[in-house]
């Protein structure tokens, strides 16, 4: 579900919201690391914020990478002890939820 003042800013802010995604997907994409560990890296982070909806793309992405619903669960894991178990319990059924929706098995 795509968060509506997200829509709004595209809407609003089409230039900036280019160079935002051109960001996302730069620092997002293959490199030293590949794709699938830096999205993991970018969902632990965007936990971090408690903004559970902006995550599901993210999911979406380390799952077509190869990547699995354990991995992305321990990335949440991961964040504990630095971010403090609030941040992810603000994500944590937003996570679950689409798991369950698009990784039904793991």
């Amino acid at each position: 579900m795509a968060n509506p003042t997200y829509l709004r800013f595209i809407d609003n802010e089409p230039e900036a919201a280019d160079a935002f995604r051109a960001l996302v997907a730069k620092t997002t994409g293959a490199g030293a690391l590949d794709e699938k560990t830096k999205q993991l890296i970018f969902l632990a982070c965007v936990a971090m914020t408690g903004y559970g909806d902006g995550m599901m793309a993210h999911i979406d992405k380390i799952l077509a990478a190869g990547g699995t619903a354990a991995e992305i669960r321990e990335a949440l894991l991961v964040t504990v002890p630095v971010g403090g178990i609030m941040n992810v319990l603000k994500v944590y059924d937003a996570v679950e939820d689409h798991l369950a929706k698009v990784a039904p098995a793991g």
